[in-house]
């Protein structure tokens, strides 16, 4: 069937294509992209929570987009919103977080150009090599955003592991602190570090010597990793 952009194009055609695509450039760029997924994999397991990744760099481009709209709002306000109940949010963070949303959906409905002409023409060298190139830019971001974060991880488990309370100090109470840039007293209650009166001590402490520092939100109180917060908002 042809391709006619005022119809309905359901016949596509399977893949993969008839047209040649291992071309140098292709071979050339899977091989790098390559390579830097290969690193990451490697880096990825060396701190306590992955997905703290995505959801930094997505609530960054929904910040940046809402500000377009004057819809104003802070990386604390959205970061707390993750650790808060959503009757609690303020309605600028509620929109930005439906940015966040979209911004998912538009993942898996890209239209930009290169695919136009794939889908038109049959051009496939320019679309694969976008593709790879995003894949091998965003695996370089993420290394680099890891390493940062295990580097702080290590320095943090060093100076509390000296300033804390013999009582207070545990490795898995360091790590949950970098699950998430907040955290509260019933994460360190389901994590088994804790009962709750207890957990509510180790926070305070760890405020003390200047790792957290406390919010209220609503009812809560909440418990911002100063250093952490900093590196997923760069």
């Amino acid at each position: 069937m042809a391709f006619f952009s005022d119809k309905p194009y359901n016949d596509l055609p399977m893949l993969p294509p008839k047209v040649e695509i291992e071309t140098k450039a292709t071979l050339k760029k899977v091989i790098s992209a390559g390579r830097a997924l290969a690193e990451l994999k490697g880096l990825g397991g060396t701190i306590p929570n992955q997905t703290i990744l995505v959801n930094s760099i997505i609530l960054q481009e929904a910040k940046a987009s809402s500000e377009i709209e004057n819809i104003v709002t802070t990386h604390d306000a959205l970061f707390q919103a993750f650790s808060a109940k959503t009757s609690q949010m303020d309605p600028a963070t509620k929109e930005v977080l439906r940015y966040r949303e979209a911004l998912w959906e538009g993942y898996s409905s890209l239209k930009d150009r290169p695919l136009r002409d794939v889908t038109e023409h049959q051009v496939w060298e320019p679309w694969i090599l976008y593709m790879l190139d995003a894949v091998e830019q965003t695996a370089l971001y993420t290394r680099d955003k890891i390493l940062a974060i295990r580097t702080l991880l290590i320095k943090t488990l060093e100076f509390t592991r000296e300033e804390l309370p013999s009582r207070v100090y545990s490795k898995d109470l360091i790590e949950l602190l970098f699950h998430r840039p907040y955290t509260k007293a019933q994460f360190l209650v389901d994590a088994g570090i804790a009962e709750r009166k207890t957990a509510a001590n180790y926070l305070k402490e760890l405020e003390g010597i200047g790792i957290l520092q406390n919010y209220k939100v609503g009812k809560e109180k909440l418990y911002m990793n100063k250093e952490l917060f900093e590196a997923l908002s760069k």
